[in-house]
This record gives C-alpha cells, sequence and structure tokens, in this order.
C-alpha cells in the first residue's frame, strides 16, 4: 500500500490562525526543491577543498561549470553560499549550514549505494552510483513507491509517464540490480529499490530542512515540522505543545499526522514526519530509530458510570472475562497488557465479540453508550472521569503501565523548529 494512504492530516497550523482537517496528500513539494544532485556534489568538493579548481578536477568539470553550478545554488537558497577570495573559497554561515545537511544528504545516497548487490547483474559500485545518479532518477524512484505505478508517479510529479519509465529504467540499469517488480496492483519495488527510496527520501529531506536553516539563521522561522501522533497524545500534549510553539514562532507551519503505529513509524524513517509520539515498543522496531521514554501512563479497567460491574463489592477476573470489551489493536502495548491480564488470570480471552479500534472517539462513544468496558488510559479519559461519565472498575490490577514517549529517527538533526516542538512535547507530557 502506498505509504499516503492510511495516512490522515489532523491539524495544519499556519500563522497561528488555521486549523483544518483533510486526507493527507502526497506531497511533492520536498522532490521538487531538491537541486541537482551534481551541483550539491560540486558545492560539497568546493568546500571540502575550498577550491574551484580541485572540486572540478575531482567531480571531472570544467572549473566554469562549477563555478555555475555554485551561481545555480545561490540563486535556489537566495543566499551567498561562500566568499570568493584571493587563496581560495570559503563558506558563510549560509554555505556552513547548507554543507553540514549536504553532506548528509550525499552520506544517505552513498549508504544505498552500498546496498546494491545480492543479483545475478553485476551491481553498480558505489562510487560509480554516487556520480552519475541524478535527481530525476530518485525522483522517479519515489514516486512509484508512493503511487505503486508509472501513471500515479507521473501525476504525482507533473510530468508525462514515458519521462517516470525512462528515469526509473535508467536508474535501475546504473544500480544493476533489480529495484521494480511487477504485480496485479502495478508495481511493487525490491528490497533494494524499497531501501534505495527510503535514501532518497531522507535525502531530499535534509536539502528541504536546510532552506530553514538558513531561514532560521536570519531570523525568520518559515519552517514545518510533522509530528506523528498516537491517540493518548492528541487529547491534551500535543495541542499544548502546538500552542506553546506557535506562541514563540506565529510563522510555523505544523503537521499532526494519526494513523496506525506501524504506518506511522514507516513514514518516520522515511522522513515524512520528524518525530512520533505514543506507546513505545520494546525493544526499538528499528535499528534506524531511538526511543525517549517521557512518562509511564496507568492503566485501567474504565466502564460507563452506572455500569452493572460498578454495584459490585466484589469483581473477579471471570466478571471480566465475561464481558463485551473494545480492544487495542493487535501489537499494541496496551494490547499485549489486555491479552496479558486474562492470561495470567487462566482465563482465555474472549475470541468473539471484541471491537478492536485505537480510536478513543470510537471507544468514547461505545462507553458511554453500552455496557462495554475498555482497557484505557486514566491519563486520556481524564475530562470524562472529571465529569463522572466514564469510572474506572474496583478492580485492582498490578502491572498495568506502558511507557510513553518520542522515537525519532537515529541520526535525525532536528531544525530549530523541531527542536522547541520536541522540547514542548516533552513539557506537556511531563506535566
Amino acid at each position: 500500500m502506498p505509504l499516503a494512504q492510511g495516512l490522515r492530516l489532523t491539524y495544519c497550523i499556519s500563522d497561528g490562525a488555521t486549523i483544518v482537517s483533510h486526507p493527507i496528500v502526497e506531497d511533492a513539494k520536498i522532490m521538487r526543491a531538491l537541486p541537482n544532485l551534481r551541483h550539491l556534489r560540486v558545492f560539497h568538493l568546493t568546500m571540502v577543498h575550498n577550491s574551484v579548481n580541485r572540486a572540478a578536477q575531482e567531480a571531472n568539470l570544467s572549473q566554469p561549470a562549477v563555478t555555475q553550478a555554485i551561481a545555480n545554488l545561490e540563486d535556489e537558497f537566495g543566499c551567498i553560499l561562500f566568499e570568493r577570495r584571493s587563496i581560495g573559497m570559503f563558506p558563510t554561515q549560509s554555505g556552513q549550514l547548507l554543507g553540514v545537511r549536504v553532506k548528509r544528504a550525499l552520506d544517505f545516497i552513498a549508504e544505498a549505494g552500498q546496498r546494491l548487490g545480492g543479483s545475478t547483474r553485476q551491481p553498480a559500485s558505489r562510487v560509480t552510483f554516487e556520480r552519475f545518479v541524478s535527481t530525476s532518477q530518485l525522483r522517479a524512484l519515489s514516486a512509484i513507491a508512493h503511487t505503486g505505478n508509472f501513471a500515479g508517479a507521473a501525476r504525482y510529479l507533473r510530468i508525462t509517464p514515458p519521462s517516470v519509465h525512462r528515469a526509473a529504467t535508467q536508474l535501475e540499469e546504473l544500480a544493476g540490480v533489480p529495484l521494480f517488480e511487477r504485480v496485479s496492483q502495478g508495481l511493487v519495488l525490491t528490497r533494494i529499490g524499497r531501501a534505495l527510496a527510503r535514501s532518497a527520501n531522507l535525502a531530499f529531506h535534509e536539502i528541504e530542512l536546510a532552506t530553514q536553516d538558513i531561514a532560521a539563521a536570519n531570523g525568520i522561522i518559515r519552517g514545518r515540522v510533522s509530528i506523528g501522533s498516537l491517540p493518548l497524545a492528541q487529547a491534551n500534549i500535543v495541542p499544548n505543545a502546538l500552542k506553546l510553539v506557535l506562541e514563540k514562532f506565529p510563522h510555523a507551519s505544523i503537521s499532526v499526522v494519526d494513523g496506525s503505529y506501524e504506518i506511522l513509524l514507516e513514514a518516520l524513517r522515511n522522513g515524512e514526519i520528524d518525530c512520533l509520539i505514543g506507546a513505545l515498543r520494546s525493544p526499538a522496531p528499528a535499528v534506524d530509530v531511538e526511543e525517549e521514554v517521557l512518562f509511564e501512563d496507568q492503566l485501567a479497567v474504565l466502564a460507563r458510570s452506572g455500569h452493572p460491574l460498578h454495584g459490585k463489592s466484589a469483581l473477579s477476573i471471570a466478571d471480566l472475562a465475561r464481558a463485551g470489551w473494545l480492544v487495542p489493536r493487535e501489537g499494541s502495548p496496551a494490547r499485549e497488557l489486555f491479552d496479558e491480564l486474562l492470561a495470567d488470570s487462566g482465563e482465555a480471552p474472549p475470541e468473539e465479540g471484541l471491537i478492536e479500534t485505537g480510536s478513543f472517539t470510537v471507544i468514547r462513544a461505545m462507553l458511554l453508550n453500552s455496557d462495554r468496558l475498555a482497557l484505557l488510559s486514566v491519563r486520556q479519559a481524564r475530562d470524562e472521569i472529571a465529569e463522572q461519565k466514564i469510572a474506572p472498575l474496583p478492580y485492582a490490577m498490578k502491572g498495568l503501565r506502558r511507557a510513553i514517549g518520542v522515537t525519532t529517527r537515529r541520526d535525525y538533526l532536528p531544525t530549530e523548529l523541531s527542536s522547541a516542538m520536541l522540547e514542548a512535547l516533552r513539557r506537556f507530557a511531563v506535566e
């Protein structure tokens, strides 16, 4: 399934004025904004050597071509990147900021080149791949990964299907390994194709963040930060964090995306969101992400006020096992605790009549209008508990706690805006 399907943009706040809710759409902005990779390479070489001539020699280009490439980048980023001195080329503050991001972007592409192999065809060498892969080829790969076919990728990029097909074919020939497989529903990426698409997305994201870094250095915070939010954080933590960040940076744009943990994790690893807040998994689900525990959340068995079980002087696990339940999704920490609750008591988990959902809106409505029970965060339902609409059942349970925190990419380098958002999430999670 294309990644964008299944994600939902729940808030898009800009200039502190607008809140909208609509399905998330594929955003080709990052890919369209990515400069020519060859220009980025010669920019990096010029920084390394402080010399246009040395950069031209290493890139096997003419000196005027390197000079023109740097001039094109200065036009694209709207700033001077180098001070031209008699003894060489020295990066300005903007050049240094761009240089950090460009190095990271090129490293992502280099790592992708290192993964090539495992095919009967001769894979490209890392150096060959890094030197000749182009922006248009990586754009095509990401678009195909996003949409699942050439026609969708063409609409996504606003170019013709033959152009997408040509770029994808050239990329596969350069890589020397299969990147695509045809299936009845369209195209799917091979393991190497998926890894390469992820590296491309992360490279694109670094260049987008470079524009934010440069603007911030000039006192302008107009960037964008994207948060993946699981249900617990949506009631209080995230809205309060948004308010705090927008008070400091009123011209920032913030998107909050909800969905299943698996989809949000994939979006995080692809650079489509900057962080993920909610229940943590232990151990961390992938080697390229890291988790930060913010607090431990207490779960309880909740029911509507006036539920028949509230009238019992003593509850047994058998009483709970016979009830109708609203349960979390399979694989979530809360679902594991639910299964353990019954398993430890010797009762088999109910096999029929369960309603499985991660939506607090659905859980709240079903609790208020039925005799179903839910194993739910006391913190998440605190307003309903305070209003005496929902109440915990008088059943003492031990060990029903889960870690709540923030998940980020292990190599993530936040902008000033995303750093402020992370700090705000930490603050309100603790409060």
